[in-house]
């Protein structure tokens, strides 16, 4: 039986919705092939090594990126949260040593489609300005840095993308992306997603004795009481830290937010986050890990108890893990080892020592660990030598960069936290703004920990990504709030003629 008339038009709109969405979505695939087509593009030409075909090769792909990440609009940023993760180990030619890689050429294209396109016109507030400026300031002195650092020119400039520039250019995108409520939570999905990606990978690796790290222009990395330390698909363990801690801030938020509908998923991308985190064996993540759950589900504005009552639920969960963790060798000797501890201690007088020999200008980017052992003579405490790596942002970036790198870092360090307690402060009105300062809180903290147990900043661009998309997207929120701030008083109306 043929349906009526009437009811072939009403399906007729529902078909063109149909039709039109997976148009979109067949758009947005090619699209974003073509990105990943002029990386690898890109990747092979600098690495021929020629100077003139790298400008040719740079000159014909530059203008066909910003032209498609610009053409993906919004969708550009959410869509590299997620490819980035998957891409990262394979889309880079040479594996070891590529200079545009499939991460940065997306990211740089975002910076040109900002700046091919207009500015909106919104009145940013005084607090996200200073942090843009910071940011920006950073960039310019680590970019000048790279370039007048004489050994190992192209690994120094590689530093100051990934330390700089890029993060930069994601604060950026993401502060114009994050336009209302549906926006950030789009992003804050995507973000879910790839730490569910992350810490599928991550626990592969553990259980099938793979690792990825050799793809990603890095190596294994080995520790004597647990084996083989994951790295996801990132050249170092750090990075995979770094990264998921931010994924589980974004992921507990995105929950909250609609928790009768997203708690059942949600749990299960957190389990899998959490494993990530735990086969990194990275006792500073372990950590971070209990200052995102406890900031980001305990601290709301006068709400003292819901917090004492978090730490307290947290500690006893953080106290059982702990009494099965010494039914495994492994994990019982990391949680004891204090080596290494000293180990840092020697390390970290060391920088010192050599912050002193050269305060302004530092030792070169990337030139830490030549210059500590011709410049130095050994060091150790209770016995435990120096180590050949800073293991501290800051400090690398005294030793190596001198004041013109660190004053930049520490007024941008200083600045984001300035921001947050801002934001905080003016979205108590809003419940989505309280879960988000909650949140964004918690994970710089996890940044910040992370930071001072090693050098994540400049260890490589998934070390910073998600953590200045996150922070860029909480400024977005705080321009708005700054623009059309919300009533802290009910107004009181006063008849006529009455003596207030």
């Amino acid at each position: 039986m043929t349906e009526p008339p009437t009811m072939i038009k009403a399906h007729q709109p529902d078909l063109m919705v149909t039709n039109a969405r997976q148009g979109e979505l067949l758009r947005s695939a090619l699209l974003s092939a073509g990105v990943v087509g002029c990386a690898v593009l890109l990747g092979a030409t600098i690495a021929r090594g020629h100077i003139y075909l790298a400008v040719a090769g740079g000159l014909a792909a530059v203008v066909p990126v910003v032209v498609t990440v610009k053409a993906l609009g919004p969708k550009a940023l959410r869509w590299w949260v997620v490819a980035g993760v998957i891409a990262y180990p394979f889309l880079r030619y040479p594996s070891r040593h590529s200079q545009l890689t499939f991460d940065r050429v997306w990211i740089l294209g975002l910076g040109g489609a900002m700046c091919a396109s207009a500015a909106p016109a919104i009145r940013r507030s005084p607090a996200s300005r200073r942090v843009a400026v910071w940011i920006i300031a950073l960039a310019a002195v680590l970019l000048l840095r790279g370039l007048t650092t004489p050994v190992s020119r192209n690994y120094a400039i590689g530093i100051a993308l990934d330390a700089g520039v890029l993060p930069a250019i994601l604060f950026f995108a993401a502060r114009r992306t994050v336009v209302d409520q549906k926006s950030w939570e789009r992003l804050l999905s995507s973000l879910a997603l790839a730490g569910a990606m992350l810490g599928l990978v991550a626990v592969a690796e553990r259980l099938l004795h793979f690792q990825l790290a050799t793809l990603s222009g890095g190596s294994a990395t080995p520790a004597a009481d647990v084996g083989a330390r994951v790295s996801g698909p990132y050249s170092t363990d750090d990075a995979l830290a770094v990264s998921l801690l931010m994924c589980l801030a974004a992921t507990i938020l995105w929950i909250q937010l609609e928790a009768r509908v997203r708690w059942r998923i949600g749990a299960l991308v957190v389990m899998l986050e959490l494993a990530g985190i735990t086969f990194t064996f990275f006792r500073g993540a372990w950590i971070g890990v209990l200052v995102v759950i406890i900031v980001g589900v305990g601290l709301r504005p006068r709400r003292y108890a819901r917090l004492l009552g978090t730490i307290a639920m947290v500690g006893v969960v953080a106290g059982v893990l702990l009494l099965r963790a010494a039914d495994s060798s492994g994990l019982s000797e990391r949680i004891n080892n204090t080596q290494n501890i000293s180990g840092r201690a020697a390390t970290y007088q060391q920088a010192i020592e050599l912050f002193r020999l050269h305060p302004v200008f530092g030792v070169g980017l990337g030139q830490y660990s030549v210059a500590s052992l011709q410049q130095l003579p050994p060091s150790s405490v209770q016995g435990v030598s120096a180590v050949a790596f800073p293991h501290d942002s800051y400090l690398e970036a005294m030793t190596e960069g001198g004041l013109l790198v660190a004053i930049p870092l520490f007024g941008l360090t200083l600045a984001a936290a300035m921001m947050i307690r801002e934001y905080r402060l003016r979205g108590r009105a809003r419940r989505e703004d309280v879960l988000t300062g909650a949140m964004i809180t918690g994970a710089a903290l996890a940044y910040f920990l992370m930071s001072l147990e090693e050098a994540v900043i400049t260890s490589s661009t998934a070390s910073n990504a998600f953590f200045w998309i996150l922070l860029g997207a909480v400024a977005a929120r705080s321009d708005a709030l700054a623009a059309d701030p919300p009533p802290t008083q009910a107004a009181v109306a006063v008849p006529a003629g009455t003596a207030a």
